[in-house]
């Protein structure tokens, strides 16, 4: 096989920096056979075809489409959360001080259940990574 040093180093740049490059590589390592003969020239072919104002057009409707996906549910989770937090201060006006007194009972129920207070520990110390978790997840961005 005979491959140009110039081009692979500029593929393997690309594979390195752009997320893009990355998805195609993935994609070709999982590929389940082999692509047809004249694959490289049909698809060149059809680039070729496509007017570049008809590509610009479709990437900017795609990207108009994306803008608006999620409205609903953000709306609906925002409007679910004062709802929660509303129900939880009405708890707490209502039972107030019987319910802080009977937590440390609640607690002893829950670690005799779990198998003693080290289980207890155990299951706290894992949804404190699971919510980490979460935190980070939100914070980065996505690669694709």
């Amino acid at each position: 096989m005979n491959t140009d040093p110039r081009e692979f180093d500029l593929q393997e740049r690309a594979l390195r920096e752009d997320p893009a490059w990355r998805d195609v590589a993935q994609a070709l390592r999982v590929s389940p056979g082999e692509p047809p003969a004249d694959f490289a020239a049909s698809v060149a072919a059809l680039a070729e075809a496509a007017p570049a104002h008809a590509t610009a057009r479709a990437a900017a409707a795609m990207a108009a489409m994306r803008g608006g996906e999620g409205d609903v549910e953000r709306w609906l989770l925002r409007a679910l959360s004062v709802v929660l937090a509303a129900i939880g201060v009405g708890v707490l006006a209502t039972y107030g001080g019987a319910w802080f007194d009977s937590v440390p009972e609640g607690f002893e129920a829950i670690a005799s259940v779990l198998g003693g207070a080290g289980a207890l520990n155990w299951a706290l110390a894992a949804g404190a990574c699971m919510a980490l978790s979460w935190a980070f997840a939100r914070r980065t961005p996505s690669l694709r």
